[in-house]
């Protein structure tokens, strides 16, 4: 029964679906680390702009604060003239940390506003060319791998396709149970119908229909795109890109 079974061509094509399911799968997370990645990138980028704007008036502050106490300190003793440049100077610390924390915290609050649309767009956007190609690969990989045989040929049933449902699938050809993918399918649908492990079976889309759909979303990727090239992305956020992912 065995020989039969490794022969069996359903059961290849139960190979066949299971490795290709999992190709599906890693190029789902291909995309959701390639949209992490540009999160992360754009977090990074915003944080450094942020933080070089908001030192600016503090760094003013203290130019003007080192012209001044050069010319008064010449004017003074130096034991005297160092002790109030020193209480002047802890002074001044606390006035520019805090203008530094007033100035950070807005222009953070100010970030995702039309304001800073043109400055956001400069700033997102090799982070988001480089998220679009990614994405484009895995979208390629993906238009390959759900036109392979497997799933044109039909021979495993739609609400079947996925990671766990095709290894049942194969332990019935493997342990002798089935030769053929008919037995394979009812004898699986028996066990879903009497199993309360898999009560939630067919409830949730199966990994070929989620690809699908985010590979005929596409269109509205693209408008995503062309409105983050022109910098038009005061509208935009990343949630419209995972929204697809």
């Amino acid at each position: 029964m065995t020989s039969i079974a490794s022969d069996n061509v359903d059961r290849q094509s139960c190979a066949d679906a299971l490795d290709a399911l999992l190709r599906l799968e890693g190029n789902s997370r291909r995309r959701n680390e390639a949209l992490r990645d540009m999160d992360r990138a754009i977090a990074r980028q915003r944080t450094v702009i942020t933080t070089l704007a908001a030192l600016i008036i503090p760094l003013v502050i203290w130019a003007f604060f080192a012209v001044a106490e050069a010319g008064a300190t010449h004017a003074s003793s130096f034991g005297s003239g160092f002790h109030d440049t020193m209480m002047r100077a802890f002074s001044l610390i606390a006035v520019t940390v805090f203008i530094f924390l007033i100035g950070f915290f807005g222009l953070g609050r100010l970030w995702r506003s039309r304001v800073m649309a043109g400055l956001r767009g400069l700033a997102e956007q090799s982070a988001r060319k480089r998220y679009f190609q990614e994405r484009d690969r895995v979208d390629d990989s993906t238009r390959a791998i759900l036109s392979e045989p497997v799933f044109i040929a039909g021979l495993i049933p739609e609400e079947f396709l996925s990671v766990q449902m095709v290894t049942l699938l194969l332990r019935y050809f493997d342990s002798g149970q089935a030769t053929f993918m008919d037995a394979a399918v009812y004898m699986l649908k028996a066990e879903l119908q009497h199993n309360k492990h898999y009560g939630g079976f067919g409830v949730t889309a199966t990994i070929v229909d989620k690809e699908r759909e985010l590979l005929a979303s596409d269109a509205a990727a693209r408008v995503v795109e062309m409105r983050a090239r022109v910098g038009d992305v005061a509208g935009v956020d990343n949630d419209a890109l995972r929204g697809a992912s």
